[in-house]
């Protein structure tokens, strides 16, 4: 070391750390509220999945064995469990898999398709979120299932 020199160590300063965890902190504030409005879409999506799945499985059933009467009904509980049933027993039956979302059959309905894998008319299954009708699940006479998310027809609370 000469004399007259002056040596500057490398790091942060006070001042610096302060405005980065300031920065940090405004990206977190704007960060959350998004992630939780898109893990409870990423949910509702899951549960209108296992509803589209269970109905799907459920026509299958009926059309590839030619059977009558293949019922999906809705369990108790917030509409979970939601079961195929045949002859009066569940052959499949899925829980809910997020317990904040609930399912209904709209007009108090009931969906049975006959071995042609029709209905006895139009059936709609309402999925919610604390009460909000979400997504709705129309299914035609000819047994045709349509997953309608922004034009709720008859989901009305």
């Amino acid at each position: 070391m000469s004399a007259g020199r002056v040596t500057r160590n490398s790091g942060l300063t006070l001042i610096e750390l302060l405005v980065t965890m300031a920065v940090a902190i405004i990206l977190a504030t704007i960060a959350v509220p998004s992630y939780f409005e898109l893990r409870q879409q990423q949910q509702l999506s899951a549960s209108t999945n296992d509803v589209l799945s269970m109905v799907l499985a459920a026509r299958r059933e009926a059309v590839s064995k030619r059977l009558d009467g293949v019922e999906v009904t809705l369990g108790a509980d917030k509409g979970w469990p939601i079961s195929i049933v045949r002859d009066g027993s569940a052959i499949y039956e899925r829980a809910a898999s997020h317990p904040s979302i609930e399912i209904a059959l709209a007009s108090g309905g009931e969906l049975i398709f006959n071995r042609f894998g029709r209905t006895g008319g139009e059936v709609s299954i309402c999925i919610s979120r604390a009460g909000d009708v979400h997504r709705e699940i129309s299914i035609l006479l000819s047994g045709q299932v349509r997953n309608l998310r922004d034009e709720l027809e008859n989901c009305d609370d």
